[in-house]
């Protein structure tokens, strides 16, 4: 599976590492796995890492993975979603897909480096992961 999910329950850190071609199904069952794993703990941050992608989202999967976040529920509610990536494509599709989800109670951002992200995962007393 070009998914792969890693949770810290320390540090309140979901990561996926994709790779490869990863299909829509895919593409949800991570989200699924995320709710899982963070139902009930409180606010987590979400960092995707999908520099070793082999093509990126495409504009039909952004709107069908903002229909299964928006459905999610309140597992994500304050939620942060860093998406590393490589491509300019996915960077654009990335970038669509965060001004998409400004109705969704989480922010999802794309970065082109995975330090940055995580800077921004971690950054703020009121961002998952962040200081107290």
């Amino acid at each position: 599976m070009p998914a792969t999910l890693s949770i810290d329950h320390a540090s309140r850190m979901v990561t996926i590492e994709i790779a490869g071609t990863l299909e829509i199904g895919e593409m949800l069952a991570a989200i699924d796995g995320v709710v899982r794993a963070i139902e009930g703990r409180g606010r987590y941050a979400v960092l995707t890492d999908h520099r070793a992608l082999d093509t990126p989202i495409t504009p039909v999967q952004v709107s069908q993975v903002l229909a299964h976040l928006s459905a999610a529920g309140g597992s994500l509610v304050g939620a942060r979603w860093a998406a590393v990536v490589s491509q300019p494509a996915s960077y654009g599709m990335m970038r669509l897909l965060a001004a998409r989800a400004e109705d969704l109670p989480m922010e999802v951002k794309a970065f082109w480096d995975r330090n940055e992200a995580l800077a921004w995962l971690r950054g703020g007393p009121d961002a998952p992961g962040g200081a107290a």
